[in-house]
């Protein structure tokens, strides 16, 4: 299997997020399936945005051959676009949201948050199938889509703390308190 996982600069940064993903890649790597990385540029939001009007994602997703694409949700902006004409494009392509939050969801002015929800909704309306952080997440995702995607399919995947080395010990969380 190939899959093709999306994410917005390189999944080395330093969060929950971005630390999730790289336990989910490594875990899929080590298990045989072949993992492409599909980094997309960060900027700001309208920039990020505006670049579903190029086609040039659609061909270098469309021509990698990938089985499944996993599309962390930060990378919402740029995706909405794409999704649409590879659902056209590469019919049997499917597009699985890993959602870790949405942006929407974040205190904010009223009408910016309206606007961010219907960009939210219209890119969750673009996916096949979605993996949620929490139960809480899946309840925003499923109140936002409405009765859209009623049977996509959909799962809860609770990232396990306790999985995870302590990277640091202690003295140096006193040292630096």
């Amino acid at each position: 299997m190939h899959v093709g996982w999306v994410a917005d600069g390189s999944l080395d940064q330093l969060s929950g997020g971005y630390l999730y993903d790289r336990i989910v890649v490594d875990y899929l790597r080590r298990n045989g399936v072949e993992v492409e990385i599909v980094s997309l540029p960060v900027g700001p939001y309208g920039v990020r945005l505006a670049g579903n009007f190029n086609s040039k994602l659609d061909r270098r997703l469309g021509d990698a051959g990938f089985d499944v694409l996993v599309e962390d949700e930060l990378s919402h902006p740029a995706l909405i676009g794409p999704n649409r004409r590879l659902a056209r494009m590469l019919p049997r392509l499917r597009r699985v949201g890993l959602v870790h939050h949405l942006r929407s969801s974040e205190p904010g002015h009223r009408l910016t948050r309206a606007v961010l929800r219907r960009i939210e909704r219209a890119y969750l309306a673009s996916l096949d199938a979605f993996v949620f952080n929490s139960r809480t997440t899946r309840q925003v995702v499923e109140g936002l889509l409405g009765a859209e995607h009623p049977t996509a399919p959909r799962v809860v995947a609770v990232p396990g703390a306790d999985r995870l080395p302590a990277a640091i010990d202690d003295q140096a969380i006193a040292a630096r308190a």
